[in-house]
């Protein structure tokens, strides 16, 4: 329809019929002078990102006021990026996972890969949290965080621990040293 018609703002939903993001990525790459705005109930910060990656200007709730939506479609023609309230706690605090993501790669000698569970284990231990409160957060035993943390040990060339606390502490720098410039 976008092809036929060529709004001004095209209003898609993440979960429509024939996939929203494809929808969404197809019409950017086709016709970038459409504005999109996802209006969905998903509130999934993987669906929040993947709609901003593939060039969504807007990623509205469903649940919100139907009278804020003229407002938001005005907004997204003059170039804005908006997003519910309620998620971009959620969507800032992934960015950062990424970005401490791809610091932790960028770091890792040629061949080394941590699996996704490593990845999540270091980001609680960059929160300063014990080997029990990794397990309570990740519903794994004590002694499966210990195999993950030994694990991490190994593959980044650390010491122990808290030589990874320290070499996370130091990827964290260097992002807020990148910010300042």
């Amino acid at each position: 329809m976008a092809r036929e018609t060529a709004p001004d703002v095209a209003i898609l939903d993440v979960r429509m019929p024939g996939n929203g993001l494809r929808a969404c990525e197809v019409i950017r790459s086709e016709r970038p002078e459409i504005c999109i705005m996802m209006l969905t109930i998903s509130e999934n910060a993987a669906d929040v990102l993947a709609a901003l990656s593939a060039g969504a200007s807007a990623y509205w709730l469903k649940g919100e006021d139907p009278v804020l939506i003229p407002r938001i479609v005005r907004r997204v023609l003059r170039g804005e990026l908006i997003i519910a309230g309620s998620l971009l706690k959620v969507v800032v605090m992934t960015w950062g996972v990424r970005d401490l993501r791809q610091r932790l790669r960028d770091y890792l000698p040629r061949g080394v890969s941590l699996s996704p569970k490593e990845y999540e284990v270091i980001e609680l231990m960059s929160e300063g949290l014990t080997t029990a409160e990794i397990g309570r957060r990740l519903f794994v035993a004590d002694v499966t965080v210990r195999t993950h943390i030994a694990n991490i040990v190994h593959k980044l060339g650390a010491v122990d621990r808290e030589d990874v606390r320290r070499m996370i502490s130091k990827l964290s720098e260097t992002k807020d040293l990148d910010a300042k410039r």
